[in-house]
Formats: C-alpha cells, sequence, structure tokens
C-alpha cells in the first residue's frame, strides 16, 4: 500500500512540475509578436519561487530558419554593468578595493588627470561620477569604422580612454546620469588593477563561481553555431565588440545562464560570492526619483537592469519579496519585450499593444453584402 501511494505521489509531483508556469496569455503574447516578425526570436526564463520554467519562440537565424534553444548565445548589453559592479563589491569584501577609492589610485596614466581625483569607484558602480552617458572621442575618426559598421565600441580603446578623461569636466555634485561611460571605465580600471583583461577577470571572479558556462565577454568567442543573429527591423547587424569599455556591455550569454545569474543575486548563497552579491544589492544612492544598489535599479524593492545592443533587447528582474526571477531576451533591437517580463512578474502591468492581424471566416462578411 505504501509503494502504492508513493507510485501516485511521484506522479502527481512530476505532472505538476512539468506543467508550464506560464499563463496563457504570456504564452499567447509571445507566439504572436514571433508569427507577426515584429521578434524574430523571443526567450524567457521565470523562477516562481518553486521552479524555473522556460519559453522559447521562433528563430536564432530567420534566413536559416534556425531555431532558438536554450543554449542560444545572445548579447546583453547593459546587465553586464550589474556583473561589473559586482566585480567591484568582491574585491571590496576581499579587502583589495574600498568603494570610496578614488580611481587615479587604481591607474597611473590617469593621476594626471584632474577629473580623476574627483571621481570614486562607488560613483561610477552607481552612475554619480558626474561623467556623460559617452565619452566625447567616441565618435572621432580612429572609430569611425567602427560607427560605420554599427559596432561603436569595437576599436576603442585605452588610449582613446585618457584622452577622453585629459578633456573632461564633471560635476561632483550631479547626481544620477546613466553613464556608459563610467560603468566601462570602472570595467577598465578593476581590469588593470588586477593585470588582466576584462574578459578574464568577469570569467575568473563571476562565470567560473557561479557556473555560468556559455557566458562570454568577448562576442568573438562565442561558438557559431550557438550565436544567434541580431536584426534592427528586418536587416542583420553585425555583433558588437568591446576594448575599454567592456564593462559596460560585453557580455554574451544564453537564458540558462541568465536566470543562474538571477538565482544567484536572489538567494546570495555561493559560497565565493554571497558577501560580494549582499553588498552589491544594498543601497548605495537614493533621491526622491530612484534607488540604486551597486550596479542594479529598484522597482517596487526589485531589482533590475535591462539591456540593448545594435540587434538584441534584454532585460533581469530579481524580486526578493516575492523570492522570483524573470529574465528575458529577444533578438530585435526595435522592439524589446520588457512589457511581457513585467507582466509575468506583476500581472496588473498590461501587454504593450500590437496590431495583430485577425482571421475572420467568409460567412462572417456576408452580413455586410448589399
Amino acid at each position: 500500500m505504501f509503494k502504492l501511494l508513493l507510485l501516485i505521489f511521484s506522479i502527481f509531483f512530476s505532472l505538476k512540475t512539468s506543467a508550464s508556469i506560464f499563463s496563457p496569455e504570456v504564452v499567447k503574447e509571445v507566439k504572436q509578436r514571433v508569427i507577426h516578425q515584429y521578434n524574430p526570436g523571443i526567450v524567457i526564463a521565470y523562477f516562481d519561487g518553486y521552479q524555473v520554467d522556460y519559453l522559447i519562440e521562433g528563430y536564432a537565424n530567420l534566413a536559416q530558419r534556425k531555431p532558438l534553444t536554450k543554449d542560444t548565445v545572445f548579447e546583453i548589453g547593459s546587465i553586464t554593468k550589474t556583473m561589473t559592479s559586482l566585480l567591484l563589491a568582491d574585491a571590496v569584501i576581499k579587502g583589495e578595493l574600498i568603494l570610496d577609492q578614488p580611481i587615479t589610485s587604481l591607474w597611473p596614466d590617469i593621476a594626471s588627470q584632474q577629473v580623476s581625483h574627483q571621481i570614486t569607484l562607488k560613483q561610477l558602480a552607481t552612475h554619480t561620477s558626474g561623467l556623460p552617458r559617452l565619452p566625447s572621442n567616441l565618435t572621432t575618426l580612429g572609430n569611425f569604422i567602427g560607427l560605420v559598421r554599427n559596432d561603436p565600441y569595437a576599436f576603442y580603446d585605452r588610449d582613446d580612454l585618457v584622452g577622453a578623461l585629459s578633456k573632461q569636466k564633471v560635476d561632483a555634485n550631479a547626481g544620477y546620469s546613466y553613464s556608459n561611460y563610467g560603468a566601462g571605465l570602472l570595467g577598465e580600471l578593476l581590469a588593470i588593477h588586477y593585470g588582466l583583461s576584462y574578459e578574464q577577470l568577469i570569467q575568473q571572479r563571476v562565470f567560473n563561481p557561479l557556473g555560468m558556462t556559455q557566458s562570454y565577454a568577448d562576442s568573438a568567442q562565442v561558438p557559431s553555431d550557438l550565436k544567434a543573429t541580431g536584426y534592427a527591423g528586418d536587416d542583420e547587424v553585425s555583433s558588437w565588440h568591446f576594448k575599454a569599455l567592456a564593462g559596460a556591455g560585453a557580455v554574451n550569454t544564453n537564458i540558462k545562464d541568465l536566470m543562474t545569474y538571477g538565482l544567484a543575486i536572489l538567494h546570495a548563497d555561493n559560497d565565493q560570492l554571497k558577501e560580494a552579491i549582499k553588498l552589491s544589492k544594498q543601497i548605495h544612492y537614493q533621491s526622491k526619483k530612484l534607488t540604486l544598489g551597486l550596479g542594479w535599479h529598484f522597482s517596487k524593492n526589485a531589482l533590475w537592469h535591462n539591456g540593448g545592443t545594435g540587434g538584441f533587447r534584454s532585460i533581469l528582474i530579481i524580486d526578493p519579496e516575492q523570492n522570483k526571477v524573470v529574465a528575458g531576451i529577444t533578438n530585435q533591437s526595435e522592439h524589446n519585450i520588457e512589457d511581457i517580463v513585467k507582466h509575468i512578474l506583476w500581472p496588473e502591468k498590461s501587454f504593450r499593444t500590437y496590431d495583430y492581424p485577425v482571421n475572420i471566416e467568409i460567412s462572417a462578411l456576408k452580413v455586410y453584402e448589399g
């Protein structure tokens, strides 16, 4: 009798856990956007407090009709900034750096620049350094080829960064101003401090400890059979490459690894990074309009960050109060899926409105004959 009850329980539990945790309206909306070509492909991962489920629709490459899988690797853009800030938090926890340390102490080449003495590592991680969104020399002739190829950071190196800082002026009391410049500078400072490339540093201190086995900080290292093609409208676009500003958006990953990362942030239980994660989740800047951790934005007490490159859009939301995580990526830069991801976490938030075609039976039109 006991064995029979155990068998019944096992079957019931198996059926329960194998059922999708996505609502029918979410599944329908994702399918509609792919079918009607708003998005070539969409991948979403959802942890509902008990299990992780995946919703995958569409194609990694439209011309080849190559379907997406959980292993498909995408560019995630600015979600990289949270990982760069985690590198900083890890260094602080290990007693190797301090948050309020001036950036000049890490890079002798910028010690002579007046602006550098006014900026701390914490300010770079919270977008409060006074640096603008982009360095002024990103569009110079030396980077012209990258801009033409829609690969804007590909040729921007350390010499360019030094040159930008030499001419930069900042307002130390400027408050929050989102800055790819600042986040990229933070990543490069940490790489210089440890004598590694940014790619090597994030591999050793984030990807490896968290078991993110299909994550890369250089798009050139992504295996071609796993790589999604990015699109801007109907056009295929090139991958983005980074040199000195990698900390702002260089990471490529798949939906499984992005969920692994989100769960690590939620639970803060990784032996090597738990204290660093806890530090990154603390409030480090607050104004009337926004609250920031190290690299993270807060909304409804949830941590979030989105990302975008020439052909991709991504978002990751971690909600400690609900004990939930949602991550989403699409290989289409012109139509993000943030509304779907937010609806999963907060059902009161509605989907963006699209005019999807509706199939109508011919018989239904007869009433209009005359």
